[in-house]
């Protein structure tokens, strides 16, 4: 469920809890039930509290103290504590698994289950898992994610319903226009890997940094300070990056403004397509406020402008990425368009204007599903914050 704001937030003025509530809610259910909270999620109006036992006593305590919310209590079979620490367990499993077998970890509220993604519910490990663990989780078979960044020649594999190649190998119109300010959505290359621009930032410490951020991965064996471009000239220089093993965002930053050396201005605005008004980013989501089916939009270079609903929010899920490599945390979506190699980096918001997060990866044999790092993830492992004016 959502979590507080945090105080140490630079910037708490453009942070958006989309249920600030909920956490005080939270908070009274594993008091009053210590073991014996199970969850809880919001649907429609009603905020719905798990408990393994006495609900109707819980839920009354509950409703005592919240009045004016409307409060439903629910019979769980596990404590939330509980499916954390088998999320948590599955996963370093799943990270260390060579076989490829496992391939993410949910926890869900609403089933007061952990949701297993494999590749074949019929193996070994996927066999292991329900013996181990019973009726906690729920097997499901699932696809591979496959990352976004794109060298010069780009292909998509394994995808269906299928996507020409030949539609992934240039940008989508208008993304090579060179622009200053930059804008969020653009076409971005570096050292022959081509990406796209994701949010305006400023550095946390000094502020005197300035830039866009992107997805980690895209500078995967460049070595700091590495040129990227935009519109064929000079966007900044690789800086940062958070593209590590059980880490929660795939993150990283180019810097256009370093003091005294300027390549670029940076701001908050969001190309949506040629002649069409940007978006202008004005608030960011607070950390795991984000809800299945809220509306959820991205602008990538290569994929263009899409709109979708979530289908993993909450604390997310966690994902195999590579062999032994795992990204926690992530939030997934459908969208109304494909999600292609080049859309790295991408930005994910609302279309009033709210930043959710940055684009990574997609789904293997589905391109229309998409996976983000949350963007609060992404400004505290790069020390960033999102330009939201």
């Amino acid at each position: 469920m959502a979590f507080p704001i945090d105080p140490t937030d630079p910037d708490p003025a453009t942070a958006v809890d989309a249920d600030p509530t909920a956490s005080a809610v939270e908070l009274l259910a594993s008091t009053i039930a210590p073991g014996g909270y199970g969850g809880l999620y919001r649907d429609g109006s009603s905020l719905y509290a798990g408990f393994t036992s006495n609900v109707d006593g819980n839920t009354a305590l509950l409703r005592l103290a919240f009045p004016s919310l409307e409060l439903r209590g629910f019979l769980v079979q596990h404590a939330w504590d509980a499916l954390t620490a088998i999320t948590n367990e599955i996963t370093d499993t799943m990270t260390a698994d060579t076989s490829g077998q496992i391939l993410s970890v949910t926890p869900d509220e609403t089933q007061n289950t952990v949701q297993v993604g494999v590749a074949d519910p019929n193996s070994p490990e996927a066999l292991s898992l329900a013996a181990q663990y019973g009726n906690a989780i729920s097997i499901f078979q699932d696809d591979p994610i496959q990352l976004l960044s794109g060298a010069n020649t780009l292909a998509i594999q394994g995808t269906a319903p299928a996507v020409s190649v030949a539609a992934a190998r240039s940008p989508a119109p208008g993304r090579d226009d060179f622009h200053d300010p930059v804008l969020a959505g653009l076409h971005i290359s570096g050292d022959g890997t081509h990406c796209t621009a994701g949010f305006g930032y400023t550095e946390r410490t000094l502020g005197i940094e300035h830039g866009v951020m992107t997805a980690g991965h895209c500078f995967t064996g460049q070595p700091r300070l590495t040129e990227w471009r935009q519109g064929v000239k000079t966007l900044g220089t690789f800086s940062r990056t958070r593209d590590i093993n059980n880490s929660t965002a795939d993150a990283g930053t180019i810097s256009t403004d370093l003091g005294f050396i300027r390549f670029r201005s940076v701001s908050n605005q969001v190309f949506i397509a040629p002649n069409a008004a940007t978006v202008s980013i004005v608030k960011r989501a607070a950390l795991n406020s984000g809800r299945r089916s809220d509306v959820v939009c991205t602008s990538g270079a290569y994929g263009g402008f899409a709109c979708g609903a979530l289908v993993a929010g909450g604390q997310g899920g966690n994902y195999k990425v590579a062999p032994g490599f795992t990204l926690r945390n992530v939030y997934k979506a459908s969208f109304s368009g494909p999600i292609l190699p080049g859309d790295s980096g991408a930005p994910v918001f609302t279309a009033d204007g709210v930043a959710l997060g940055i684009m990574f990866a997609a789904n293997s044999r589905n391109p229309r599903v998409g996976f983000y790092s949350q963007i609060r993830n992404a400004e505290n492992q790069l020390n960033v914050v999102t330009n939201t004016g």
